[in-house]
């Protein structure tokens, strides 16, 4: 009688060891995949940031050179780091917005991080969620 103890003891042992690596496993299957989610992104959100550049650069050429029939170089030196500025931010902008509807459309709330889901949310939606915990 006592060795059936000592089984139902041994069995309930292994099936907490297997939660417990099941659990360690979830969390690392996790924290790879936000590894590759960053990564990608971040090679997303640079070759965003260079087209949109481009885009203000011709942008800027086209409107000083056909528009307005300047001849010399200088509109272009002034909007040089506008341009630079501007394609940032409409990079990080627009990024942010890609981000969040991949996100949301393959629903990978549960297979990132906690936090990173909600950082691409919008802030009408985070306000939403957290009011309604």
């Amino acid at each position: 009688m006592e060795d059936n103890n000592y089984s139902d003891i041994d069995r309930m042992e292994i099936e907490a060891e297997k939660k417990r690596r099941e659990a360690i496993i979830k969390k690392n299957e996790i924290k790879r995949n936000t590894i590759l989610f960053t990564i990608a992104s971040c090679i997303v959100q640079v070759i965003l940031m260079l087209a949109l550049m481009t885009a203000l650069y011709i942008l800027a050429a086209v409107l000083s050179y056909r528009v307005l029939h300047l001849e010399s170089a200088f509109p272009i030196q002034i909007a040089s780091p506008l341009v630079f500025i501007g394609g940032m931010i409409f990079g990080f902008i627009l990024h942010k917005k890609i981000m969040y509807v991949i996100i949301d459309r393959l629903n990978l709330y549960d297979k990132l991080q906690k936090g990173l889901g909600d950082y691409y949310r919008p802030r009408k939606a985070r306000d939403k969620k957290q009011v309604d915990y």
